[in-house]
């Protein structure tokens, strides 16, 4: 009786194959910790932590709905100076500065409604009050209402 051999071939490649989805899965879960994205407010309590990987925690905190409004940086009807060089030193840059009366230098926040992460560089108007930098006119009118904050530690 011939007996063909036996071929493990097909056994190793599956195996080999169930170890790279694994170790792709794990990669993608701990990359997902390291860079969290902030949630809507439905998902975000008062303090929540957003990532329970015991090395790198984010903890927001919500301070209240703000009044958002815009501005366009180096704009000298609406800033005042047209150099474009925040309260702190720094210039102003859509997508990064924000305005706000109270709060220390560098501080991150979240602003709900889409706006997203920002940081404190410039002094606002009032309490109450957040000024986001914009790139242009209608961009700063397409963000002003009321939103919640948060404070992200």
């Amino acid at each position: 009786m011939n007996r063909r051999p036996r071929n493990h071939a097909g056994r190793e490649q599956f195996a080999l194959m169930r170890i790279c989805c694994l170790t792709i899965i794990i990669g993608v879960i701990i990359w997902m910790c390291f860079h969290p994205q902030p949630c809507d407010a439905a998902y975000i309590s008062k303090s929540y932590n957003l990532c329970d990987w015991p090395a790198y925690t984010v903890t927001v905190t919500s301070i209240g709905d703000y009044y958002v409004t815009g501005y366009v940086p180096g704009d000298i009807a609406q800033c005042g100076r047209a150099d474009g060089i925040t309260a702190s030193g720094v210039p102003a840059t859509a997508g990064r500065t924000v305005a706000m009366k109270g709060v220390p230098f560098g501080t991150r926040v979240y602003i709900g409604g889409g706006i997203g992460e920002r940081i404190v560089e410039d002094r606002g108007v009032g309490r109450g009050v957040i000024d986001v930098a914009c790139e242009d006119n209608a961009a700063c009118y397409r963000i002003t209402s009321y939103m919640e904050v948060w404070i992200i530690e």
